[in-house]
């Protein structure tokens, strides 16, 4: 009976054995993966703040453009501004020599008037 305790004993400890190596595997793979895991989180921060880096020259880029077409509009409304107050002096340097025009027949027409 002794051979079969000692097998019996031996299979245990073979057992016990193989659970503890699984263990230490399993925790391997646990710390495997953890690490893993970190390496991902951390490629993934680092993508993160340079998309934010891009955001920001986006954002300054943005801002410039937005300068630029305000000031487009400002030069584009001055330009406006002054072609409607050319037309608007040459309309009112037009009427003013009709009226002129009109004086002039107008006393033509009242000396005409007199002399006859």
């Amino acid at each position: 009976m002794l051979p079969m305790y000692n097998l019996l004993v031996e299979r245990e400890e073979l057992r016990h054995k193989i659970k503890q190596l699984r263990d230490v595997e399993n925790n391997h793979l646990y710390n495997s993966a953890t690490e893993q895991i970190d390496k991902e989180v951390k490629r993934g921060m680092d993508r993160l703040n340079e998309l934010e880096k891009e955001k920001l020259k986006s954002l300054k880029y943005f801002a410039e453009l937005k300068c630029k077409l305000d000031e487009y509009k400002t030069a584009k409304k001055e330009d406006l501004r002054e072609k409607i107050r050319e037309a608007v002096v040459k309309y009112l340097n037009e009427i003013n020599s009709w009226q002129n025009v009109g004086i002039e027949h107008y006393k033509r027409i009242e000396h005409m008037k007199k002399n006859a």
